[in-house]
């Protein structure tokens, strides 16, 4: 279940079948934390089958599912591909014209949230481009360990 990351309708979700669920979760081990609905409820069976299997909660997959995720109920398509153009290098990084908006959440997930909301604010004419420049240099010298106050001013 895990190595396909799935969990099955008619043992996890709402109207599941009673038989193969009593079934998985007697051969598994597995605690009943109710139905699931939705993604949220997933966690706590997730969890389970992570311990049983024995493998690490990967956080950093999971803060990037989150952001990709909120990137997508926030914004449309459009925005996103204004977004990304500001943010990307090469336009063969991710092709826009047939690049989805799930795809483009996952890209801008590569960026730190700071760099993120200053492109948003960009295309927004809240801030221009020279603060996306500052922000991003910011975030590289903080990602190579140096002390962004060390400009070289007194």
């Amino acid at each position: 279940l895990l190595k396909r990351n799935y969990l099955p309708p008619e043992v996890f979700y709402e109207g599941f079948d009673r038989y193969k669920r009593k079934k998985l979760f007697e051969k598994l081990d597995l605690d009943d934390a109710g139905r699931v609905y939705d993604k949220d409820d997933e966690a706590p069976y997730r969890d389970q089958l992570r311990d049983i299997a024995g493998i690490e909660r990967d956080e950093a997959a999971e803060v990037s599912q989150q952001r990709s995720d909120e990137y997508i109920q926030r914004f449309s398509r459009s925005q996103a591909s204004n977004i990304v153009k500001l943010l990307r290098d090469d336009a063969s990084e991710i092709n826009l014209n047939s690049a989805g908006l799930t795809d483009m959440a996952e890209f801008l997930t590569r960026f730190e949230p700071a760099v993120v909301e200053t492109a948003v604010d960009v295309d927004a004419g809240d801030a221009d481009a020279d603060e996306l420049k500052r922000v991003r240099a910011d975030v590289a010298d903080d990602e190579d360990g140096s002390d962004a106050d060390t400009d070289g001013e007194e």
